[in-house]
């Protein structure tokens, strides 16, 4: 099985969990490749080869990124044909589900198997003085933060597995 994943990362934490939920994958033998959708100039991508496609981002004032939304919106047909799963980067724990909720169509989180919360970063050395006044404001912190869950995205990992392997049987 071929699994896809798409993300998108504007200061990179999104980057890393996804290169570590890439790892988690490995390490169960199931083969990835991972995009990251903001580097596309279209967001074209060719869907047909993989089986199970996993679509991640970070939450920007309540709302994933709209290469993300605009990817899903453009493949949701295809998306409702595949195995799917979501994962979000928020520094908001206590609202996750109100993000899955406002970032992604209702019916591709029904047909997902699985959703994961992977923390987050706050990266003051890659932020411009917007976002880090915005953070120090809503987030009450003046520094750089670094709580990606590895447990979280390890926990992810082997529900996707055990999921994909039951519907294997």
């Amino acid at each position: 099985m071929l699994i896809l994943i798409v993300y998108a990362s504007k200061y990179g934490a999104v980057k890393k969990a996804a290169n570590i939920l890439s790892g988690e994958l490995q390490k169960k033998n199931l083969s990835n490749t991972s995009i990251n959708i903001s580097d596309l100039s279209n967001n074209n991508i060719d869907l047909s080869k993989y089986e199970s496609i996993i679509i991640g981002g970070s939450i920007y004032f309540g709302k994933i990124q709209k290469s993300l939304i605009k990817f899903c919106k453009n493949n949701k047909d295809t998306l409702l044909n595949k195995t799917i799963s979501f994962f979000v980067c928020s520094g908001n724990e206590k609202e996750i589900d109100n993000h899955f909720e406002n970032s992604f169509d209702s019916e591709l989180l029904d047909h997902s198997l699985t959703k994961g919360y992977f923390g987050y970063e706050y990266n003051f050395e890659k932020m411009n003085c917007l976002y880090k006044f915005i953070v120090k404001k809503i987030a009450a912190i003046n520094h750089s933060e670094y709580k990606i869950k590895i447990e979280n995205i390890k926990s992810f990992v082997n529900k996707l597995n055990k999921e994909m392997n039951g519907l294997n049987e």
